[in-house]
């Protein structure tokens, strides 16, 4: 990474940290790589420390942030995705959306109570092919939770996907699983006809009120 200044909306110079983002090589093309900018523990910009510039995947940049949009409006949790225009030593470089991280500032952002967040992102790493399993809580992201409980709400989840149900209304997924919070998620993935959650981009959130898993929205395109 290399230590520089953001120029705020006043005039201020705030010090960041800048540093390429991303484990794979699209998001290091150097005509317009990924960034992530970080802000001082005691400065955070716009309620956070990081923020993730990516360039845009699709041909005018929107697809991603329309599905965010419409899951703010939705009450659907996503790592929100906003227009950037960067500019370096005053030279443009071009248009980004910027991201928030999967962590505890996104869910007070959100006006939610802080809880667990689980990631699963099977695929490259380093340029390498990496195989995960789905069903291992060894291979999931574990974020605001310690790794025995964490593993522990994960398996739950995982043992109760592999059970088979013959009645539906005695479903034990209904237990585990806020309906509403997924029928909202499959209709954003739906209206931006968003085949990009297979075996990666696949978080959920505990809400450790209800003690469900919600769905997060991540890179709808």
């Amino acid at each position: 990474s290399v230590n520089g200044h953001v120029e705020a909306s006043t005039g201020a110079l705030l010090p960041v940290s800048v540093s390429y983002r991303g484990r794979n090589t699209w998001h290091h093309q150097y005509w317009k790589p990924s960034l992530r900018v970080r802000y001082k523990r005691k400065q955070l910009s716009r309620g956070r420390r990081d923020h993730h510039l990516v360039a845009p995947e699709d041909g005018i940049g929107m697809r991603n942030w329309l599905s965010t949009t419409l899951a703010r409006k939705w009450g659907t949790l996503s790592n929100r995705e906003d227009f950037e225009l960067l500019f370096i030593n005053r030279r443009f470089i071009g248009l980004y959306t910027n991201i928030w991280s999967l962590d505890e500032s996104l869910l007070i952002h959100e006006e939610r109570l802080p809880g667990p967040i689980f990631r699963f992102d099977r695929g490259a790493q380093d340029s390498i092919a990496v195989t995960k399993d789905f069903f291992d809580p060894d291979d999931w992201e574990l974020v605001g939770v310690d790794p025995v409980p964490g593993k522990a709400a994960i398996q739950r989840l995982t043992n109760t996907l592999n059970l088979a149900c013959d009645n539906p209304q005695d479903d034990p997924l209904d237990e585990l699983l806020d309906a509403q919070a997924f029928a909202r998620y499959l209709a954003l993935l739906s209206a931006g006809s968003s085949t990009h959650v297979d075996d990666h981009n696949i978080a959920f959130f505990l809400d450790t009120t209800s003690g469900r898993f919600l769905p997060i929205l991540i890179d709808a395109n």
